[in-house]
């Protein structure tokens, strides 16, 4: 019986249950089909892509701020050379009027010039009239392969994109905007896409311009600027990224014939491969800002990123057409870029410094550039670290130095490796002065440098001229500890021939009416005492030679007298320098104090004769005296392009007394010379042992270009006259004031300092002096001047 309902049930239950089975398999298969459609369904993305182009790549900038305010924002973004550095910041959260404010910034024109914010007297030898440097090595002769160097732009992206990277993890998907940057490849000669890793190295590699900055080393290659294989990447972001839409700035030029006097030019068509040309079409549109801006006009970025947000507003209604008709939403994500921004901004860490890492020296080297690196790092170790960077960098015995940091999660902190390499061992010097006058003056040098556990420096340098003539050779051994210090060994000579005349190219020349010879050799110890200080104490034996006719309209056949000095000089010096030029500064100020002490036997042969009868004399005495003198020169520019004032002063205080004849005291005696005419003349009116001047400058830049006027005033105070009497030179003591003053208009061009200018001398014999120069009008310092 139970049998028979079992069976009667089954044949009732089990048609019912396989329609009720089916009917939920139906059920599940749709709602998978339903979910997999609303999957399908993914939002809107939008991807930008920023083209190479130098200077013109500031409209970027533009570009990203005018696509904001229209609400427009990208998923993702592409870029390669000054694009990846556009890109690369907008990805780690910078605005675009933040990146504005950076390249119209002095911190960005240093970076782009490779300049350092700090300057270090010590490492600095004397300013000399050299106009061009090379450096080679001594085994191969290898010429250095970059201008400027990129340490201020390395140690900048580090800082800046550093905590962005630190947080992403070192995947650019993890960044604010997920972030493809291009270099390029020149081993396997095709562009690199960088997806992850070291986010600053990666932006450095894109921009790194072949001769202009240094390659970056990434897997074992050197990797140049992206822009030389793919200036344009639009192809990357669609294979990275396949947006719906793609919104591009292009402001890379097709490639043209190289301007033959323009070599940026020339290398650019050498290297770069042609581009693809891309327009806009129905998924994508690419604004082409217009604009009077080339690869290297730097000091027009405000007008590039105008450019750029002008001609992206111009298209702003057709993109948002174009995007609309393809689904597009004003609405689309739950936060708008600002919240995103800062949402993103509020989890970086703060970029501080933990380890620190040398690499690419032998030990004894490493050890001496820790030793900088790390030297006086105490409180506010990153600001610290950064500044002993630049001043590792500043060594004559350094080439380069290349940090990267990384960041550590179990410490918080940044790890930074820096990889210093070894300056080349020579280098070559060539410059001086060349002026429409008779005396110009050559200049070069030749400097051997050896980078052992203390480094040593030798260096010949020489000038040649109708005027002066100089040979030098000096050492120098530094050592760093807790003091750093160096020790310089030297042997110099000089020679000036003083021509009572103010004559150009077209005039004979008179004979000289004064020789001097001075010979010098000794110690120097240095200390810095401060960033652009330095304290000197010096030990020498000075040897002088000066033969002078009594009279400017001598007879060459006459006897000259002849004063001789031999002895000892002890003294130090104190020095502070900022001045943004050798000659001509118009930024900065300069500040000098030294003391010395003079010991030796004076020595003269001279001629005595009167109306009555001829005579030589002879005298030897013992003299001992001592010399004080102060400098300043300090200036103030009232804006970037515009006047700069300045004021410059001299202090000379001595015991030291008259010499056997009157010219030959004036050559003792310290010359004013604040102008560059005055440099080259022996100006009776201006020597003396004791006395004040002051003077005040203008310099003035003619309608925003490199020339300039500038003016120069400057009025003497000596409170201890040399006279010339019937009975030999005498001291007398009052004050008598005399001026001088010149005015120039000056270049400062790529290839030396240009300038035409007059200068007068109150009570001069010939007061007037007009000149043309090209060069620097420095001379060798000597214990006597």
């Amino acid at each position: 019986m139970y049998l028979k309902w079992a069976a009667s049930y089954l044949s009732t239950m089990l048609p019912r249950f396989f329609t009720s089975f089916f009917a939920c398999l139906a059920f599940l298969v749709m709602s998978v089909n339903f979910g997999y459609a609303q999957v399908d369904e993914s939002p809107f993305r939008i991807g930008f892509v920023l083209s190479g182009g130098g200077a013109k790549g500031a409209a970027h900038v533009g570009f990203l701020q005018a696509l904001e305010e229209a609400g427009i924002v990208p998923d993702y973004i592409v870029g390669s050379s000054v694009g990846a550095l556009v890109g690369g910041y907008y990805a780690a959260g910078w605005r675009p009027d933040e990146m504005k404010d950076l390249l119209v910034s002095d911190e960005f024109e240093m970076r782009i010039k490779g300049i350092a914010p700090w300057e270090f007297g010590f490492k600095q030898g004397e300013a000399n009239p050299a106009l061009f440097q090379v450096k080679l090595a001594s085994d191969g002769g290898s010429l250095k392969g970059n201008l400027i160097s990129s340490l201020k732009m390395d140690w900048s992206l580090m800082k800046e994109l550093g905590p962005a990277e630190g947080y992403a993890q070192s995947d650019f998907d993890r960044l604010m905007i997920p972030f493809r940057c291009v270099a390029s490849d020149v081993i396997l000669k095709k562009d690199s896409v960088f997806s992850s890793g070291n986010l600053a190295q990666a932006v450095r590699a894109s921009i790194s311009f072949p001769f202009y900055l240094k390659p970056v080393w990434i897997d074992g290659k050197p990797h140049f600027d992206g822009g030389l294989y793919n200036n344009f990447p639009v192809d990357v972001l669609e294979e990275e990224f396949q947006p719906d839409f793609i919104i591009g700035c292009d402001v890379s030029d097709s490639i043209e014939l190289a301007k033959t006097d323009d070599l940026a030019s020339q290398i650019e068509t050498m290297i770069t491969r042609p581009q693809k040309r891309v327009e806009s079409n129905s998924h994508m549109v690419v604004i082409e800002p217009k604009m009077e801006v080339e690869t290297f006009d730097f000091d027009l970025l405000d007008e590039a990123v105008n450019a750029g947000h002008l001609a992206t507003e111009e298209m702003i209604v057709e993109i948002r057409n174009q995007l609309l008709a393809r689904g597009w939403s004003p609405k689309d994500g739950t936060k708008t870029i600002s919240e995103k921004r800062l949402s993103f901004k509020e989890n970086l860490p703060q970029f501080e410094i933990g380890g620190i890492a040398v690499t690419g020296l032998k030990t004894n080297q490493k050890a001496y550039a820790e030793s900088l690196i790390l030297g006086r790092v105490k409180t506010e170790r990153t600001e610290a670290v950064e500044r002993n960077l630049f001043l590792l960098v500043s060594d004559q015995h350094i080439g380069d130095v290349q940090p990267e940091a990384n960041f550590n999660d179990s410490t918080g902190f940044f790890d930074v490796e820096v990889d210093v390499k070894e300056e080349r061992d020579l280098a070559l010097e060539a410059g001086g002065n060349l002026s429409s006058r008779p005396v110009s003056v050559g200049f070069g040098s030749v400097r051997y440098s050896r980078f052992g556990r203390i480094p040593m420096t030798l260096k010949f340098s020489s000038s040649f001229g109708p005027l002066y003539s100089t040979a030098s050779l000096f050492g120098r051994f530094d050592f760093h500890g807790t003091l750093p210090w160096a020790i310089q060994p030297y042997y110099l000579i000089h020679r000036w021939n003083y021509t009572q005349s103010f004559s150009t190219f077209f005039q004979d020349v008179r004979p000289s009416f004064l020789v001097s010879n001075e010979m010098e050799y000794g110690l120097r110890w240095l200390i810095p005492t401060g960033d652009r200080s330095v304290l000197e104490f010096h030990q020498c034996r000075m040897q002088t030679r000066d033969f002078t006719y009594p009279n400017i309209d001598f007879n060459p056949a006459d006897t000259s007298d002849v004063e001789r000095f031999s002895g000892w000089v002890f003294g130090f010096e104190w020095s502070r320098n900022s001045l943004d030029s050798k000659q001509f500064a118009r930024r900065g100020n300069k500040r000098l104090l030294k003391i010395k002490r003079f010991n030796g036997i004076n020595d003269a042969v001279f001629d005595n004769s009167n109306l009555f009868f001829s005579r030589i004399d002879s005298s030897s005495v013992a003299v001992s005296f001592y010399r004080i003198g102060a400098d300043f020169e300090h200036y103030f520019v009232t804006n970037k392009q515009g006047l700069s004032l300045g004021f410059k002063g001299s202090l000379r205080l001595s015991d030291e007394g008259v010499r056997s004849t009157y010219r030959s005291t004036l050559i003792h005696a310290t010359p004013l010379e604040p102008m560059p005419g005055s440099k080259s003349l022996f100006l009776e009116k201006f020597r003396a042992f004791n006395f004040l001047s002051l003077g005040g400058v203008f310099d003035v830049s003619i309608f925003g270009s490199r020339l300039r006027l500038r003016g120069e005033y400057h009025r003497m105070t000596s409170y201890s006259r040399i006279m010339d009497t019937s009975k030999g030179p005498k001291l007398r003591e009052n004050k008598r004031n005399r001026f001088m003053a010149g005015s120039w208009l000056v270049c400062d061009s790529q290839v030396g300092l240009f300038s035409l200018g007059a200068e007068y001398f109150q009570d001069e014999l010939e007061p007037l002096l007009i000149e043309f120069s090209w060069g620097y009008r420095l001379f060798q310092n000597s214990m006597r001047r």
